[in-house]
C-alpha cells in the first residue's frame, strides 16, 4: 500500500453532517459480573480516546467526536454524492464507497455485541466521529482519502468473517470479552490514524504530507488481527468441543494452517494487494462489465469467464467485479472470494 498523501493543509468543515448528540463518557464501572467488566473496560478504551483527542485535537473537533452515529454519517455520505456527482471510479467515489462500507461493517458488529456489552455503541460512536474528522477534510483531499479509507476497509475485513458466526458470539465469556476487545483495537487503530493523519496535515511546512500507515500503526494491526484470530480459534474450538470430536484436531488443523501460511508478509498480503487493482482504474473505466454480471447473476449460468491477453486487465476486471459484489445487486447480498491464481511477484 503507497503512503497517504495530502495536497492541502487546509479542511474543510461541512454543515451538513446530521443527528448530532453529545454523550457524557466516564469511568464508572457499571455493576458488576462479566457484561459490566466488558461494558467497564469499553468505557475505558472510550474514555482513554477521548482524553487523547482533547490533548491532540483542538477543543471545538474533540468536543464533536461523540456527536457523530451511523445515520449522521451515512446521510453526509448521500449528500456529498448529490452534491458532487463524483464519477463512478474516481477517487472521491472510492472514498464515499470505501467508508460507507467500512461504517456499516463497524455497524453490524457492534449491533451484533451490544446485547452482552451495553457501552459498544459508545465506541462505535467514537469510531464515526474520527471518521468524520476526516472525511471533513474534503473533496480536494480525496487522493489521500482514499487510501485511508481503503486502509480502514482492508482492515475491517477480519469483522465481515466473525460476522458469519454471531450464533457464536455468545456460546462462552472468553468469546464475548475477546469481541469486546476486538471492537475497542479496531477503534484504537482508527483513532490513532486519525488523530496522526490530522496533526501532520497541521504541523506540515509544505503543501504536502506523506504518511507510511503500515508501517506507522504495524503494531495495532497486528494486535487486532490476532485478537480476531484468537476469537475465531475459540469458536472453532467450542465447535469441536460441541460436535464430541477429537480437540487434538484443534492442534492439527493449527499446524497445517501455519505449515500452509506464506512466511514472507509480501506474500502473506500478496491476495489483498492483487484484490486492491480496483484502487487503481481510472474513473469510469470497467462500467461495461456491471450489465455481463447482472445477466450472469440472474441468469442460470454457474460459471462467468473472462479471458484475454497477459496484460489486457482482466485481474483490474475480476477486482471491479469482486468491488460491485461488496453491495447488494437486486437486493441479494454475496459474499465474494478472490483467489488470485499464478501471482508473480518481484521480491527485492
Amino acid at each position: 500500500m503507497a503512503p497517504a498523501s495530502v495536497v492541502s493543509n487546509v479542511p474543510t468543515h461541512p454543515h451538513t453532517l446530521a443527528e448530532r448528540r453529545s454523550l457524557q463518557v466516564s469511568q464508572r464501572t457499571p455493576g458488576t459480573g462479566p457484561s459490566a467488566r466488558v461494558s467497564s473496560n469499553i468505557s475505558k478504551v472510550v474514555y482513554a480516546l477521548k482524553l487523547r483527542s482533547d490533548n491532540e485535537l483542538d477543543s471545538g473537533m474533540s468536543a464533536q467526536l461523540l456527536s457523530y452515529t451511523y445515520d449522521s454519517i451515512r446521510d453526509w455520505i448521500g449528500i456529498q454524492r448529490i452534491t458532487y456527482l463524483p464519477p463512478e471510479g474516481s477517487s472521491y467515489d472510492k472514498v464515499l464507497v470505501w467508508a460507507q462500507l467500512f461504517i456499516e461493517r463497524l455497524h453490524s458488529f457492534d449491533m451484533a455485541i451490544r446485547e452482552f456489552t451495553g457501552n459498544s455503541h459508545l465506541a462505535s460512536q467514537l469510531a464515526y466521529g474520527y471518521c468524520a474528522l476526516l472525511l471533513e477534510l474534503g473533496k480536494e483531499n480525496a487522493s489521500a482519502l482514499m487510501i485511508l479509507f481503503g486502509f480502514l476497509y482492508i482492515n475491517s475485513i477480519p469483522l465481515v468473517n466473525l460476522l458469519e458466526q454471531t450464533e457464536l458470539f455468545g456460546v462462552s465469556q472468553e468469546i464475548q470479552e475477546q469481541l469486546c476487545q476486538a471492537l475497542s483495537d479496531l477503534v484504537t487503530l482508527v483513532a490513532s490514524v486519525a488523530m496522526h493523519f490530522h496533526a501532520a496535515i497541521h504541523d506540515a511546512s509544505t503543501q504536502s504530507v506523506w504518511i507510511n500507515i503500515y508501517s506507522t500503526f504495524s503494531s495495532q494491526i497486528q494486535t487486532f488481527h490476532d485478537r480476531c484470530a484468537a476469537i475465531a480459534q475459540s469458536m472453532w474450538r467450542h465447535q469441536v468441543l460441541a460436535g464430541d470430536m477429537d480437540l487434538d484436531a484443534v492442534s492439527d488443523v493449527k499446524s497445517i494452517k501455519a505449515w500452509l501460511a506464506p512466511e514472507d508478509p509480501v506474500l502473506t498480503n500478496a491476495a489483498v494487494a492483487v484484490s486492491l487493482l480496483a484502487y487503481d482504474r481510472e474513473e469510469l473505466t470497467c462500467l461495461w462489465v456491471r450489465s455481463h454480471l447482472t445477466r450472469f447473476l440472474r441468469g442460470e449460468d454457474k460459471i462467468l469467464s473472462i479471458h484475454g491477453a497477459p496484460g489486457c486487465g482482466k485481474s483490474i476486471v475480476s477486482s471491479v467485479i469482486v468491488d460491485h459484489l461488496q453491495r447488494p445487486i437486486s437486493g441479494v447480498h454475496y459474499d465474494p472470494l478472490f483467489i488470485a491464481i499464478g501471482i508473480v511477484l518481484s521480491l527485492r
